[in-house]
């Protein structure tokens, strides 16, 4: 079974997928992570160097993620060109990831604010959103929070959720999540 963790920037997926793990034998598949290790590999950075120019890179010749983020966030078709490149590459590593380890009874977790526009959603059995206030989010992650406007939004995350985590950054809320994750499956 794979269960997606959806919310947009700074709802708390990352903590509340913590939690999870913490108390279910489940193996979690972060998306962030797969995208930031594709970043290493070489036919990755080739095509991002020829896209973007050596701005992007660290002192050590690695892609900055700060940098890139800055540039591709400032400009629609910039993001445009980078999610052409990476979401692919990134549904073709989970798949794999899935194929080469997916067995009778185990539970993936696939964590990401982007699952539906990287094209994994049909490949989870069920959806758990967590879903916090605006106000919250932008206290937790300040100016970061403008990264949501190139996002789904918070009621298309809503729509489409088989359960909901209202997130309050609170341990009630951490609760509340395992006693849905148990629901799930």
């Amino acid at each position: 079974m794979v269960i997606g963790l959806l919310g947009r920037v700074g709802s708390g997926k990352s903590h509340i997928a913590s939690v999870l793990e913490t108390h279910f034998k489940c193996d979690c598949i972060d998306l962030d992570k797969v995208g930031h290790a594709l970043l290493e590999e070489d036919y990755i950075k080739s095509k991002l160097l020829s896209l973007f120019g050596e701005g992007i890179l660290n002192p050590d010749a690695s892609i900055s993620r700060p940098k890139l983020g800055e540039l591709v966030f400032s400009q629609e078709s910039k993001l445009k060109a980078l999610n052409t490149l990476m979401h692919p590459a990134m549904k073709e590593k989970v798949l794999t990831y899935l194929k080469e380890t997916k067995s009778e009874g185990k539970v993936f977790l696939m964590i990401g604010a982007l699952i539906e526009e990287i094209g994994l959603l049909p490949y989870c059995d069920k959806l758990l959103v967590i879903d916090a206030e605006d106000s919250d989010i932008e206290a937790r992650v300040g100016t970061k929070f403008s990264i949501s406007q190139h996002q789904k939004s918070r009621s298309h995350y809503l729509e489409i959720a088989h359960s909901i985590v209202h997130n309050r950054y609170t341990s009630q809320s951490e609760q509340e999540a395992i006693r849905i994750f148990k629901e799930l499956f």
